[in-house]
């Protein structure tokens, strides 16, 4: 009881002082292939808590939803004021009462997410939009499963049967969104430093889906959840975007010790994630069913006088000989087809390798695909590492130089020292 008191505690401490812990030093979109179809459609953004008043939504998702500037932001404060949030609801709702086109897609970051969970409760069921408009909400605090959630912060959370579209994505181990469904000391600190770390991250996301169509695909392309865990809860789909090290891990990063961070990340994984209790993979959702391949079909072959010496077709009147087969005639008379003209065997047979080799290639491209996500997301990760080392390269360089300098100006004082003329003294007389 003490603990939980304790953990309670901070955990109101951290939210009085956070509420909602805005996406801190963002960089410029990173410029990659979309792997969705890009929206076409009215895109809005909402931003999230913004300190430095920089544009957090445009980067958001390595820019895949905004990063063409396709998304017009809705304004609101985006501070700790009281007003921030009804705010956004107001201008929310002002928007969705002017723009009446279907197909919009409303994005939430952060405090912007929580924008869109006060405009579905308070306008959602009254407006009666909900085959116009889908919802996108990252890194929400007052998503089910969330710090806010576990604790009693927010009455009610997203509701997951608005009548409307809604796909929740956060981060694993981003205390905000994904907070530990046990409580336990370790995964509540893991959680708790992920609200600071991972929670400022999601410019970097590039491979969670962000449409009721990539959901289905990510799905087909990563049974396992490896990627992605996606569930199903009512009208809203959920995606924990995996995270490569947990944040306790993180700041040994920083210092450069990369090997021991993920040694710590793989003996205290298992132990945190023994306090999640998440929804099977796929829960939820069904997938459509795949194309069904081409069935093998026999086919009686036709043979006329016209045809070659080599499929000359004549009445069978004596036993076959070697390298001759029986097939059936137009007009039902037993005919020899002498060998090199194929067979009905010989065509199913043909029918059912083509199909058997387009389900080796589906299978081989899928796997292709698999591949190349992982190795673009080994080679960004390898770049932004690359470029936190040239980073401490720089710093230790202007340390070196600055104590060259200093060095440098310690000679000096002490040479002029040494050519100052010494000091006259009077002599003394007897």
């Amino acid at each position: 009881m003490i603990m939980l008191r304790t953990v309670r505690a901070a955990a109101a401490l951290v939210s009085a002082a956070a509420l909602v812990s805005g996406v801190g030093a963002y960089t410029d979109p990173v410029q990659t292939a979309a792997r969705e179809v890009r929206l076409t459609a009215n895109v809005y953004g909402i931003q999230p808590l913004l300190l430095s008043r920089r544009d957090a939504v445009t980067p958001v998702l390595a820019g895949r939803p905004c990063g063409q500037g396709q998304c017009t932001i809705i304004e609101h404060p985006a501070n700790l004021s009281a007003g921030s949030i009804p705010t956004g609801i107001a201008n929310l709702n002002r928007t969705l009462l002017e723009d009446q086109s279907t197909g919009i897609t409303v994005f939430g970051l952060s405090q912007g997410g929580q924008v869109i969970t006060g405009w579905l409760d308070t306008h959602g069921a009254t407006a009666a939009r909900q085959g116009d408009v889908t919802f996108v909400t990252v890194g929400n605090p007052e998503s089910p499963g969330g710090f806010r959630d576990f604790f009693g912060f927010t009455d009610p959370s997203t509701p997951e049967d608005s009548g409307y579209a809604v796909i929740t994505i956060v981060q694993q181990y981003d205390g905000w969104g994904n907070w530990p469904t046990r409580l336990g000391l370790l995964s509540a600190l893991n959680a708790t430093m992920g609200m600071f770390t991972i929670h400022n991250e999601y410019d970097e996301v590039d491979d969670a889906p962000y449409t009721e169509e990539g959901i289905l695909e990510a799905l087909a392309a990563d049974p396992n959840g490896e990627v992605n865990r996606i569930w199903k809860s009512g009208g809203t789909y959920y995606v924990v975007n995996h995270t490569d090290l947990i944040p306790l891990a993180v700041p040994l990063t920083w210092i450069g010790l990369n090997g021991v961070a993920r040694w710590v990340d793989d003996i205290l994984r298992p132990i945190i994630d023994a306090d999640y209790r998440l929804p099977a993979h796929g829960s939820g959702i069904t997938l459509p069913a795949p194309a069904a391949e081409p069935e093998a079909r026999t086919q009686r072959v036709s043979l006329s006088a016209d045809d070659t010496a080599e499929t000359v077709v004549e009445p069978r009147q004596a036993a076959l000989s070697s390298g001759e087969v029986d097939t059936a005639s137009p007009t039902g008379s037993a005919e020899t087809v002498k060998a090199g003209t194929p067979s009905p065997a010989d065509i199913a047979g043909t029918s059912l390798d083509t199909a058997t080799e387009k389900h080796d290639a589906k299978k081989a491209e899928r796997a292709a695909a698999r591949a190349e996500k992982q190795a673009e997301r080994a080679a960004k990760k390898a770049e932004r590492a690359a470029a936190r080392a040239q980073k401490q390269a720089e710093r230790e360089a202007k340390k070196a130089e600055r104590a060259a300098a200093g060095a440098e100006n310690q000679v000096e004082r002490e040479a002029k020292r040494a050519d100052a003329p010494a000091a006259d003294t009077p002599d003394t007389a007897e």
